[in-house]
């Protein structure tokens, strides 16, 4: 909604922004997306875009220098989807990916291996966030035995089985058959 009135205000500002005002109309469409396509939304194709600079952002605290701008870019661009991020996955997620931005633009100054760490951390909240890695089964416990519980629920569904089958032999047991019907002209 904010994206929304945003966009109405910047629209309708004497000094119009080109910049804020395009990236306002991209925040509506791609809102408004989300809310419509809920299995496919297009915010997913800025995934590239914020890996690229995820990249630029450990390349830049490898080196020590412009750590700052290449956060802000980073910023910039998440800017970008952050309302549809809203929508479509749970708001932890969106105060993950704030806080490890916002540790960016203030611990840029000091240079160390935290700061590497972290953008360890953004890379797999990226994956989290744009749902990589994420596995569809449980994994085998070690010391359960997978047959026994196989062979309750068979034993359930062959049970359920035989009782239906045995009702409707009885059914068919009270039927009487029609016979000698006459045909009848018209």
């Amino acid at each position: 909604m904010t994206a929304i009135v945003q966009a109405k205000e910047l629209m309708n500002a004497v000094q119009a922004e080109p910049a804020r005002l395009q990236t306002a109309a991209a925040q509506v469409r791609l809102t408004t997306d989300a809310l419509l396509h809920r299995h496919q939304p297009l915010w997913l194709d800025y995934e590239k875009t914020l890996r690229t600079d995820t990249e630029k952002l450990r390349e830049a605290v490898e080196e020590g220098r412009n750590v700052i701008q290449a956060a802000q870019q980073i910023y910039r661009d998440y800017q970008v989807i952050r309302p549809a991020v809203l929508i479509s996955r749970p708001i932890d997620l969106n105060g993950k990916i704030e806080s490890l931005l916002a540790f960016f633009m203030q611990q840029a100054n000091v240079i160390d291996d935290r700061l590497l760490e972290q953008v360890a951390e953004l890379s797999r909240t990226w994956d989290e966030l744009f749902g990589k890695d994420v596995s569809a089964y449980l994994p085998y416990a070690e010391g359960q035995d997978p047959t026994y519980w196989t062979l309750v629920i068979g034993s359930i569904i062959i049970t359920v089985l035989c009782f239906v089958a045995y009702r409707k032999y009885q059914s068919e047991m009270d039927v009487v058959p029609v016979t000698g019907r006459k045909k009848i002209d018209r």
